[in-house]
């Protein structure tokens, strides 16, 4: 019997990874929120993943939707921050 990375989830064609506990985001998303959590604008993360800003609100947007944000209330920028920093303190 083979065994069961917990740590990617294929979703259609995408791999996710895990996020944190039962969230699973895309490789840009969580490379977004990884960021966010080091306190970048969304225009500062654009330059440095040499997307637009526009591109950056779409992949936080479609992030903050995702099912584990919303049971969490995670909806803002803050908020994510908060999370992220709660998550690795145990």
């Amino acid at each position: 019997m083979k065994k069961r990375n917990t740590k990617t989830k294929q979703v259609g064609r995408w791999t996710r990874k895990r996020f944190r506990n039962d969230i699973f985001l895309t490789n840009r998303q969580n490379e977004i929120c990884e960021l966010v959590k080091e306190g970048l604008s969304n225009r500062e993360i654009g330059k440095k993943l040499r997307l637009t800003e526009k591109t950056i609100k779409f992949h936080l947007t479609r992030a903050f939707a995702h099912p584990g944000f919303i049971k969490k209330k995670i909806s803002t920028r803050t908020r994510l921050m908060k999370f992220m920093c709660d998550c690795e303190k145990g």
